[in-house]
């Protein structure tokens, strides 16, 4: 492994080398960039990057990465991107929805540095894109909560009512039902991603109304996880593996594994076969796994759990099959049919179970 080498603050962000000590006359190593908008320890989104950046550093001990962290979507992040790239990185990881513009605008200027960009498949001019929704996974989830739940009252807080994340909540509801066909699931939108004020007063509220499974999708899984733990009640994870944070309210989770692919595009931007396109991760591709079914799940409830995994994993299952029903009583996906993909990627709509409306 590298090790520490040098410190350079930009704006009041700090920006930090990791790699071998280099004697005089040794060729300059390959340079890898990392920015992160959050901090490297959240136990969720940010955590799972900097895992991926470990994997990295761990399997290619000789690549020299920058990484900054806690930047925020502003003309900070703009500023510490071209920084990277006038240092000679070859390859920033823009982990953050809301970098997009910014390694756009970036990559026009620096035409010898590649960008992954970490949001929702969009590409452009040297500027890749690797993403995820992990609503298989949830759904193994839900079936897990609609398995443990004794007051069929579950409950969600989610950062936006976008597409990308109504899919996973949608998800949750239906992996509930299918086991408890009575469970209900009250849904809090924060409008933003991370907030841990609002995050445990969402919580609590849930808690306050009987709901006996928590379930989020925000960046950190930490102050939700805690405040289940501190409630007695159940606690579903996302993209991280948090189960040490909670370790009796832990029920399910997933997270995401992207050291792999983080290796892979080192190596094509290296040789110059790389080129600008999305990189989905599923179950089936392993980017997404589940995170280990915690203790309150018996040994053959795991066991279903897992089946279903596989079946995902096999193709042997489609999520979106008929018929699905939206809160509202219209027939979303007649039996014998699955939802269209276009109709999917623009989700907007509860399903059945789900409490409330839908913000426009």
């Amino acid at each position: 492994m590298g090790i520490p080498f040098r410190n350079a603050p930009v704006m009041g962000i700090l920006l930090l080398w990791i790699g071998p000590v280099l004697a005089r006359g040794d060729p300059e190593p390959f340079k890898v960039g990392f920015i992160y908008e959050g901090p490297r320890v959240d136990a969720g989104w940010y955590a799972a990057q900097d895992a991926g950046r470990q994997y990295l550093q761990d399997h290619m001990p000789g690549v020299r990465i920058l990484i900054a962290e806690n930047v925020p979507e502003t003309a900070d992040s703009e500023r510490v991107m071209e920084r990277m790239a006038r240092e000679g990185v070859s390859l920033i990881f823009a982990t953050s929805y809301g970098y997009f513009d910014k390694a756009v605008r970036v990559a026009r200027k620096f035409p010898g540095t590649v960008f992954m960009h970490s949001g929702d498949g969009q590409v452009d001019y040297h500027v890749g894109n690797y993403f995820g929704s992990t609503e298989e996974a949830m759904y193994v989830a839900g079936v897990a909560a609609g398995m443990k739940s004794a007051s069929g009252k579950l409950g969600y807080v989610s950062a936006h009512p976008i597409p990308i994340l109504l899919r996973g909540l949608n998800a949750f509801a239906l992996g509930a039902r299918l086991v408890n066909p009575r469970a209900t699931l009250q849904v809090i939108f924060l409008n933003t991603y991370k907030d841990s004020v609002r995050e445990a007063e969402a919580a609590n509220s849930l808690a306050d109304q009987g709901v006996d499974v928590l379930a989020q999708e925000v960046d950190s899984n930490i102050t939700m996880a805690q405040v289940a733990e501190k409630r007695g009640i159940y606690f579903i994870g996302q993209y991280y593996d948090a189960s040490g944070v909670a370790p009796h309210a832990w029920l399910a989770g997933n997270y995401f594994r992207w050291g792999p692919m983080m290796l892979g595009v080192v190596g094509e931007v290296r040789d110059g076969t790389w080129k600008a396109r999305p990189t989905l991760a599923t179950l089936a591709g392993g980017q997404i796994q589940m995170a280990p079914f915690g203790p309150a799940l018996s040994g053959a409830e795991k066991a279903r759990l897992n089946e279903i995994v596989d079946e995902f994993k096999g193709h042997r299952r489609k999520l979106w099959a008929g018929p699905i029903r939206s809160n509202e009583g219209a027939l979303v996906v007649p039996a014998g049919a699955t939802l269209d993909p276009a109709r999917v990627s623009a989700m907007d709509f509860f399903v059945e179970g789900v409490s409330g409306s839908l913000p426009r």
